[in-house]
């Protein structure tokens, strides 16, 4: 039989694995009635917050400016547009490699810089996924072999060689971090649950 034609399948596997890397965006969001004023609070409050993240455990390396914006903030009314001032955010990635101290580096980062703190994501990652992705390559590949050789037993031909194989990473998939606010003396408690890491391996077998 040609090798243009075979027996095609497809195998999925996916391995659950624990994070070791959380990532949160945090920042400042000052308001003022100038730019000046408000571009000098914002620097003012972005430099406690960093100051507190280094002091908690960071790594400078691990700190990263997201984003930066100052601009007009106007507001509309029946009278028209009434102008509220000036508007100064600045927002950082900050990498936390240990995991039990994540609500503690978001608590110390908030303290300092007061009312202009925000908190815009969380995330939580595998540093190293390449065992995991192994091991989920194995149990696709082996999903495959199952699939085909059931298929070729059903059908009644000789299942030949693979003479085509493709393989489609999708993961890891994060779960939705929680995050809830306790007592003012207590950290604010994380739960960075599981990822799952999934591979999909789609081959084509020459049958005889």
């Amino acid at each position: 039989m040609s090798e243009s034609n075979g027996l095609s399948v497809t195998g999925i596997s996916t391995v659950t694995v624990a994070p070791d890397t959380a990532t949160v965006e945090l920042g400042v969001s000052v308001l003022a009635p100038s730019a000046a004023e408000a571009a000098a609070q914002a620097t003012e409050a972005a430099n406690s917050l960093s100051a507190a993240l280094a002091a908690n455990g960071v790594d400078q390396a691990d700190i990263r400016t997201s984003r930066y914006s100052l601009a007009a903030e106007y507001e509309w009314t029946d009278q028209g547009r009434r102008d509220l001032g000036y508007r100064a955010l600045n927002s950082v990635h900050a990498r936390i490699r240990d995991l039990s101290s994540v609500g503690a580096v978001i608590d110390a980062a908030v303290a300092a810089a007061g009312d202009a703190a925000t908190v815009n994501s969380l995330d939580f990652s595998v540093s190293d996924r390449s065992a995991a992705l192994t091991r989920a390559r194995a149990a696709a590949w082996e999903d495959v072999r199952a699939r085909a050789d059931h298929l070729a037993e059903l059908s009644g031909v000789t299942l030949g060689r693979p003479i085509e194989i493709v393989e489609e990473e999708g993961g890891p998939m994060p779960p939705t971090p929680k995050m809830l606010r306790m007592e003012a003396a207590s950290a604010t408690p994380v739960e960075p649950g599981t990822l799952e890491v999934t591979t999909t391996i789609r081959a084509r077998f020459r049958i005889d």
